[in-house]
Parts: C-alpha cells; sequence; structure tokens
C-alpha cells in the first residue's frame, strides 16, 4: 500500500474501495413483481400428469378445470351448467357453440323452470 493517500472528501479508505472488475451492485436489478393475472396464467399453463385410458399424459391445469366443469354440468350441477353457459356466452366466438341472439331468452326460461322461486320465502323476510 501506499502510505502517502489520504483519506478525506471523495477519497474513502482503500480497504472499503469496490475492487478492480467488481461492481458495487453485485446482487443487480430486483426483479420485478408479477401481477396476479400473470401469476395465475402461469400456474394454469402448467403441465399436470393425469391417466387417461390407462396411460399416463401430461394435460394443462387450465384443461383439468374445464373438464372438470364439464363433468360436473353434464352430472347436473346447477353452479356448473351455468358457468358454462355464462363462458360461451361470453366467449370471443359464441357462433362456434351454435349459441343465437334468441337464447338467452330461452336459457332464462329454462333455469326458471329448473329452479323455480318460492313467493312465501320473500314475504316472510
Amino acid at each position: 500500500m501506499n502510505d502517502d493517500y489520504k483519506v478525506g472528501y471523495r477519497k474513502p479508505p482503500r480497504h472499503t474501495q469496490f475492487k478492480p472488475e467488481t461492481s458495487g451492485n453485485h446482487r443487480g436489478r430486483p426483479r420485478r413483481l408479477k401481477s396476479f393475472y400473470a401469476l395465475l396464467e402461469q400456474q394454469l399453463d402448467q403441465l399436470v400428469p393425469v391417466t387417461r385410458n390407462g396411460r399416463k399424459v401430461r394435460i394443462r391445469a387450465r384443461e383439468i378445470i374445464m373438464m372438470n366443469a364439464v363433468k360436473s354440468a353434464a352430472k347436473g350441477d346447477a353452479r356448473a351448467r351455468d358457468l358454462l353457459f355464462r363462458l360461451m356466452r361470453e366467449s370471443d366466438n359464441p357462433d362456434s357453440f351454435g349459441f343465437k341472439p334468441y337464447d338467452d331468452e330461452i336459457l332464462a326460461e329454462l333455469a326458471g323452470t329448473l329452479l323455480p322461486i318460492d313467493d312465501d320465502d320473500k314475504s316472510e323476510a
């Protein structure tokens, strides 16, 4: 070391100075946090191992969720059925499902016949 080096303004002690070829930011810039929707998309796109017809296959999580919703609706689950109808109506291409503008009225009537509303319950409240 050189003894004539004076510590002072803008002259830190040599042992605290950055070493040659090293950055003062050794960890780098912190990564930006992902949004909720980005994390959700990432999880829905993950491949999950499933047994189909005795064979193990890997399917995206979003496909498994939709398959379970369709099975539940087919078994008679009203919530799953309503969810599927809403998703089909709100999809980018409702014509691919065979929906016509007047189908909403028919579905509303059908829902009313499947789940009748008791007027007695409303009057008691």
